[in-house]
């Protein structure tokens, strides 16, 4: 059966320790006609509560795509930042933004999670991938 990624694309996903539930969004992004690199992709959620991957969709949806078409809310105010590199180093990210968002007298809004909105994504270097990462905030007063 082909996934439709290269060897050197499946060694990487293996270094990188991906965990199941992003490797099953990356193989539904790859069945739905995704390309890696291919810009914008988001992804919105953590782990904890369920991940989902999407990317944005352009003309007609068939009947039965596959996946689910939704669109994601607004969000009215994001402490956001931008990380440079692998997934797996994106727990330091969200530590900045969490840090920013205590000091600067803010608190979360919603889950508190992240979205994740994958900029650039060569699956040949994990480590050049830029992914900027929004937490819905308001002021804590």
């Amino acid at each position: 059966m082909d996934l439709g990624f290269t060897l050197q694309q499946v060694q990487a996903l293996i270094d990188e320790k991906v965990d199941p539930g992003e490797l099953r969004a990356r193989l539904e992004l790859r069945r739905a006609g995704h390309q890696p690199g291919a810009q914008p992709a988001v992804s919105a959620a953590h782990r904890a509560v369920g991940e989902h991957a999407a990317f944005p969709i352009t003309g007609d949806v068939p009947a039965d795509p596959g996946f689910q078409v939704v669109d994601l809310p607004a969000i009215e105010r994001a402490a956001t930042l931008l990380h440079h590199g692998p997934m797996s180093e994106a727990f330091r990210t969200g530590q900045l933004i969490a840090k920013w968002i205590d000091d600067s007298d803010y608190r979360t809004v919603g889950t508190g999670y992240a979205r994740e909105i994958y900029l650039d994504c060569p699956m040949h270097d994990l480590s050049k991938w830029i992914t900027e990462m929004q937490v819905a905030v308001a002021p804590a007063t």
